[in-house]
């Protein structure tokens, strides 16, 4: 899968893992939220999943996140390597102290975690805890969360403690942010507030997450706050603006600020345990990889981390071989389709993907990489017919399994890609896209813009939200002037230009 510039800031250029011989014991781990791949025995991979499923559970209780529909092909991939070394050679130079990373995309979000998330090793569980709730916190397309709330929870989260008993406890202390708040000066309660309108230096973002993650816990287990945090999201959501909000939910601000200093300097901050028997895994299904899998699967792993373009090659001599071996399995097939599609061997590709749907004529995955190598010859032969074939695969796609987002994706994009304006179908099929995998920018910024050339701007910043508030493009000028020009409900041609310098027209194919 191609590389995205989103991926977070310590995560930088890829180095190649090299492939160590499969252990034989390479098993899968399905349940309603996750799918791990890791070459681990049955019973360990089943326990691991049923960790994941309990956090999951855990928060669906707490924050009432409810299951949307096609959320079973939302799941994240997690790819589980032997140790940190394997994860660190994985994750790129600079990577020296990343313990897991999580990659959200609408291709299919997917994290790299180490074998072991025990909780005497928390450097691991925590990034993937705190990457988790993220994901689940955007699973709406149009309700938000602000800037400060959505880390806030995030840190809350990420110190969540699986007991033994099967219980969860949330509400622990978070060290790192415990001593940010007293070693630096907090954010006020209303400069917190007001972190969506600001633009923030790398400092204010420090302590955005610190703040934030304190206004979180007193709002959530102080006690003497009761439902004022359910009622400020929700105020937002219904268009107030943010002072009218925290006005009808907080009341006096410098009254909130004065009981926030008094919270944090409580000793003993409280914890919140959820019961074993409120929280449910669901049927987790465990099975072992077919030997085929098995044995292309760390050249999988390499690939769904993203490669640039002397990687892809390199990937591609590696595992061809492997799929020499096993021409007969639709699994080795499809990878090797991405692998070669990546590589720009688009002959190599579409033949791939071809033996693939030989074997499994429903293939989704398949499909849509005869389509794209199909669309790259649309590219430059720029004939209707060749336009007309790629989308004919991604319809397939879709008719094949209608909640995979990625098909729905390629046929919005291919109109672009052609010159031509979306017909009523891709616009319907970006809208679907977006309420199968809301936690994709990608999807957003589509959707995002599609909505401002129909001059819904209310809708279109309520889609944009997460992109626009993440703390990570606090710094981006051009991410500022979006916001400034929806704000104001400027004319859709300015905030379309305004988007085109931002490069939120490309589609990255």
């Amino acid at each position: 899968m191609p590389r995205y510039h989103h991926i977070f800031l310590f995560l930088l250029s890829v180095l190649c893992l090299t492939a160590t011989p499969a252990r034989a014991e390479w098993h899968q781990a399905s349940s309603a939220h996750f799918l791990v791949y890791g070459d681990i025995g049955e019973s360990q991979i089943r326990t691991y999943s049923q960790r994941l499923e309990r956090y999951d559970s855990a928060l669906r209780l707490i924050t009432g996140q409810k299951e949307i529909e096609g959320a079973n092909h939302n799941r994240v991939t997690v790819y589980l390597l032997p140790g940190l070394s394997e994860l660190r050679k994985l994750a790129g130079p600079g990577a020296k102290d990343v313990a897991g990373f999580y990659v959200p995309s609408f291709e299919g979000s997917r994290a790299f975690m180490p074998e072991k998330m025990v909780d005497s090793d928390l450097s691991a569980q925590t990034i993937m805890f705190h990457e988790y709730a993220h994901h689940m916190l955007l699973s709406s397309s149009t309700e938000f969360y602000p800037r400060w709330l959505s880390e806030g929870m995030a840190e809350f989260f990420m110190v969540t403690r699986l007991n033994n008993d099967g219980s969860v406890t949330v509400g622990l202390p978070n060290n790192d942010r415990s001593y940010a708040l007293t070693a630096f000066s907090r954010m006020r309660a209303s400069e917190l507030l007001a972190s969506d309108m600001n633009k923030l230096s790398r400092y204010d973002v420090g302590q955005l997450y610190a703040s934030g993650w304190l206004l979180t816990h007193y709002l959530l287990l102080g006690g003497d706050r009761p439902g004022q945090l359910v009622r400020y999201v929700s105020l937002l959501n219904n268009g107030k603006p943010w002072e009218k909000a925290a006005e009808e939910a907080f009341g006096d601000l410098g009254k909130l600020d004065q009981d926030l200093e008094r919270y944090r300097r409580t000793r003993g901050m409280k914890v919140f345990t959820v019961p074993a028997d409120e929280l449910s895994t669901g049927k987790i299904e465990v099975s072992a990889l077919a030997p085929g899998a098995a044995a292309i699967m760390p050249y999988r792993i390499r690939s769904a981390r993203g490669v640039d373009p002397k990687m892809a090659v390199e990937l591609v001599a590696d595992a061809r071989p492997v799929a020499a071996r096993y021409p007969n399995d639709a699994f080795v097939q499809r990878t090797m389709a991405e692998i070669e599609f990546d590589a720009k061997n688009n002959a190599e590709s579409e033949a791939a993907a071809d033996r693939a749907l030989a074997i499994d004529p429903n293939l989704a995955v398949a499909m849509v990489y005869k389509g794209r190598v199909i669309a790259r010859r649309a590219t430059e032969s720029k004939k209707a017919e060749d336009w007309a074939d790629a989308r004919s695969w991604f319809i397939k796609a879709n008719h094949a399994d209608p909640n995979f987002a990625l098909p729905l994706v390629l046929y919005y994009d291919s109109f672009a890609r052609a010159g031509e304006k979306p017909n009523k179908g891709a616009v319907t099929a970006i809208m679907r896209a977006i309420m199968l995998v809301p936690q994709a920018s990608e999807i957003r910024v589509r959707v995002g813009r599609q909505l401002v050339v129909e001059n819904d701007l209310a809708l279109a910043r309520k889609v944009l939200a997460p992109v626009l508030f993440s703390a990570h493009g606090t710094t981006d000028e051009s991410v500022s002037e979006i916001t400034k020009l929806l704000d104001e409900k400027a004319a859709p041609e300015t905030i379309l230009a305004a988007m085109d310098k931002a490069k939120w027209n490309e589609t990255g194919e």
